[in-house]
């Protein structure tokens, strides 16, 4: 099987750990790195080339890093955040209470 390599991105320690640990129990994932801030990001996406990049949508020092993030190649930028519903996802359409199984999908562009 192959794996879908992600990088994580986020200021938060506690979210990205708490997202890797989630992503771990997933077998057609590989979390590849993380990063806390974007240009941390943009120095290790050219590094490990990730499939897909996974940004904290809830911190507020990344605003706008999805776009400069999605300039950089074809790679699938998915965003997340903890709200009162729950986790909710944000790619081609809005997840809101979402599964980790929803987020696998929106991470591989599998989408319902």
């Amino acid at each position: 099987m192959v794996q879908l390599r992600v990088m994580l991105l986020s200021s938060r320690a506690l979210f990205r750990e708490s997202l890797r640990d989630l992503l771990s129990r997933q077998p057609e994932i590989q979390v590849v790195g993380s990063a806390e801030s974007e240009d941390e990001a943009t120095e290790l996406f050219k590094q490990l080339d990730p499939d897909s990049i996974l940004i904290d949508r809830g911190d507020s020092s990344l605003s706008g890093a999805a776009v400069r993030l999605l300039s950089l190649s074809a790679t699938r930028v998915v965003e997340v955040a903890m709200e009162d519903s729950g986790l909710t996802i944000y790619s081609r359409e809005s997840i809101s209470d979402a599964s980790p199984e929803d987020l696998v999908m929106a991470l591989s562009g599998r989408e319902a």
